[in-house]
């Protein structure tokens, strides 16, 4: 996954010490013909299914190169 820097600092956003603090959830619902039923998965593992637990999202770190 990527997003470019550009786009990020279009919005508004900043980096460095003073940046706010990022949180993030990777989910996948996979509807394969394939399987019995649908799979869901996401980074990071969660307690339960459900993707609006965000206090169990994981902290982002941007940093410039």
């Amino acid at each position: 996954m990527a997003v470019p820097i550009s786009t990020l600092i279009a919005r508004g956003e900043h980096f460095g010490p003073k940046a706010p603090r990022w949180r993030i959830l990777i989910g996948r619902y996979n509807y394969s013909r394939y399987l019995p039923e649908v799979e869901l998965s996401s980074f990071p593992e969660l307690s339960q299914v459900n993707f609006h637990l965000l206090p169990e999202y994981c902290d982002l770190e941007l940093v410039l190169n």
